[in-house]
């Protein structure tokens, strides 16, 4: 493709994302601000890929575990073997979105799409200190990666997990369960609870256009209880971490968790416009490694600072927005900075 059919092609998928409203979620806005060239790559050019950390595999197996079990089945199949390590898997992963790409390609097996894989690792710079290119396919194909590229062509839209994967998400629920104030919390008892309390799981909440914005918010809440009687809406976020628990207030900053809080928040207060009156608590319910397991509680004066925070944030995803400029971190892009 020459330069002038590159730049056409960019300008229409430019064009198209614009004349749809966006709603902005956590991720979204978070990748905004850290890589606008990703945002635009993923957002606006729809270049895809299915890339995951693995403590967002487990912590959507736990909300499934805790929430909504039924749905385990539907979502999730379970690898008789382990997953790739992470560079691996991401190789595989590529390998496998182009595949899904080509068109009249009667290829099938993963050992088949040498070239890609050899161009993949190369842009990597994956086992690029060895001498051949044989050497290099050989950490590739291999007969575990192949069952993995097997469950790639048959998982149809579900998460591929492995047994070990299960058995930690399974021990942390059973953990998360035993504890009676965490339960109460999330209304998993409901029918031995007093009072007039409702609970909504797993839900997408939107903002189509926020305040003066030029585009709105959107967010998946884990779990909502809503407390009639006292008055009292409690969002609660269900977290996994590789750190120790009384380590948990620095993924706050780390991970943008902040944010988070900030935007379901302000869906809360959007699409229960009848509950103005209730107050919210916003609470992290986060477990570790070692299945230890708390329920942080956000301070008011916590959620005044994020809120002010998201503002400033939206400011910044409204200049890349506006300006149409998605080259640069706006701090970047709208002034020389010196150093």
């Amino acid at each position: 493709m020459n330069q002038l059919a590159s730049n056409m092609e960019e300008q229409m998928l430019m064009n198209s994302f614009y004349e749809k409203p966006f709603q902005f979620s956590y991720s979204s806005l978070s990748r905004l601000l850290w890589s606008p060239k990703s945002f635009k790559d993923v957002y606006i050019n729809g270049i895809r890929e299915e890339i995951v950390a693995d403590h967002l595999i487990k912590g959507k197996l736990i909300h499934n575990l805790i929430l909504e079990p039924d749905s385990i089945t539907k979502n999730y199949i379970v690898m008789p073997t382990e997953l790739p390590a992470a560079k691996a898997k991401m190789v595989i992963d590529r390998v496998f979105a182009h595949k899904q790409q080509l068109q009249d390609d009667s290829r099938e097996e993963l050992d088949q799409f040498g070239g890609a894989i050899l161009d993949i690792m190369a842009d990597m710079n994956y086992f690029q200190n060895l001498k051949t290119d044989a050497q290099r396919l050989d950490k590739i194909i291999t007969l575990d990666h192949q069952v993995y590229w097997s469950f790639l062509k048959m998982k149809k839209g579900k998460d591929l997990i492995d047994q070990d994967t299960l058995t930690f998400c399974t021990e942390a629920v059973n953990t998360i369960k035993s504890h009676a104030d965490i339960c109460e919390l999330l209304g998993l008892h409901l029918d031995s609870m007093s009072g007039n309390i409702e609970t909504v799981n797993e839900k997408m909440f939107y903002i189509d256009k926020f305040k003066d914005y030029p585009f709105g918010l959107k967010g998946i809440i884990d779990n909502l209880v809503i407390d009639h009687d006292k008055k009292i809406i409690y969002i609660n976020d269900l977290k996994t971490t590789s750190k120790d628990l009384i380590n948990f207030d620095g993924s706050i900053e780390h991970y943008d968790y902040w944010m988070q809080a900030a935007i379901y928040i302000e869906l809360i207060k959007a699409n229960f416009p009848s509950l103005a009156s209730y107050t919210i608590e916003f609470n992290f319910v986060a477990i570790d490694k070692n299945y230890c397991t708390y329920a942080f509680g956000v301070s008011a004066e916590s959620i005044i600072a994020w809120t002010e925070r998201l503002i400033d944030t939206l400011n910044k995803a409204k200049w890349h927005y506006e300006e149409r400029n998605y080259y640069l971190p706006f701090e970047l892009a709208s002034k020389k900075v010196y150093l």
